[in-house]
């Protein structure tokens, strides 16, 4: 007998609460169908986003083996503006892919600015409505806001580069032109100090009598016009691709996300139809109390 009622009492609950889920079923199904229907009205309703990928590693440039043989020159060549750190173009590289005063060029030059802020921008008649979102905003835009994400492996050296947006053509020539531009810029800058460190050191070399500061001189020079030569013929000048973005398709996008939003407004459609039952049956419980009251 004991065990009888302690099965009973066991059991009570389940039973209790499947009794509850079968009077709630058509309420339960009511509000599944309704967040799926609301959810797939949501997916349908939205802009899709496409996302353009690169996959890159940084290039080294710099030659060490002549000027790791200065040896006590090795002053000479940082007066001259020569690094010794190998490594010295690649952190370049992926600071000047992540810094804000590049991404602010990029978005100049490219004329993103309306692109970034729609609601914002007239065009019909070209102008901005209201005050105008600065520049930091935008760069705050492109990054922050999800539309480029530059992630680096360090166990491997490669960099992935993500655009984000909802015209995937579009984020290919983004992704495309920006690598173009670090690796424009760097191999500009790159000329421009051997042409500096060249000037300097060739005024040293008539100024000092000692045979030995000379001929450190011309090693130095001649590794200034060898980086200068490299820098001029070298298209992939500090990123070079792995593997190159290809147009995503238009089935392809990354958002929405039709499977997960369409499952998550079943279940919350199924949540605030429980809900709603058992709101509407604790005041159907309330009057029938009432009313034996009364």
């Amino acid at each position: 007998m004991n065990q009888v009622i302690a099965s009973a009492a066991h059991g009570g609950p389940i039973v209790l609460a499947i009794r509850l889920l079968w009077r709630a079923k058509w309420w339960l199904i009511g509000g599944a169908l309704a967040g799926g229907l609301a959810a797939g009205w949501v997916v349908a309703d939205t802009e899709r986003v496409y996302r353009a990928e690169a996959v890159l590693v940084p290039v080294s440039t710099r030659d060490r083996g002549p000027l790791e043989a200065m040896g006590d020159f090795g002053g000479l060549a940082a007066l001259a503006g020569i690094s010794l750190e190998s490594d010295s173009t690649v952190r370049v590289a992926l600071a000047t892919l992540r810094g804000k005063e590049f991404t602010a060029a990029f978005i100049n030059d490219h004329k993103l600015m309306p692109l970034l802020f729609p609601d914002r921008w007239d065009s019909t008649a070209g102008r901005w409505k209201g005050t105008p979102p600065t520049m930091l905003q935008a760069v705050d835009m492109f990054d922050r806001g999800g539309i480029r994400k530059v992630i680096e492996d360090r166990k491997s050296g490669l960099v992935t580069v993500q655009i984000d947006w909802k015209d995937r053509d579009a984020a290919v020539r983004w992704l495309t032109a920006m690598v173009e531009k670090v690796n424009s810029r760097l191999r500009q800058q790159a000329l421009d100090e051997s042409r500096r460190s060249i000037e300097f050191l060739t005024a040293e070399s008539e100024r000092t009598q000692s045979v030995q500061v000379r001929e450190a001189i011309f090693r130095l020079v001649e590794n200034q016009m060898k980086q200068a030569a490299l820098a001029s013929g070298q298209g992939e000048y500090a990123l070079k691709y792995v593997d190159r973005p290809l147009v995503p398709d238009v089935r392809d996008f990354i958002w929405p996300r039709p499977v997960f939003l369409i499952c998550l407004g079943i279940l919350i459609g199924g949540l605030v139809g429980g809900l709603l039952f058992l709101g509407y049956d604790n005041i159907g419980a309330l009057r029938r109390v009432s009313s034996n009251y009364s």
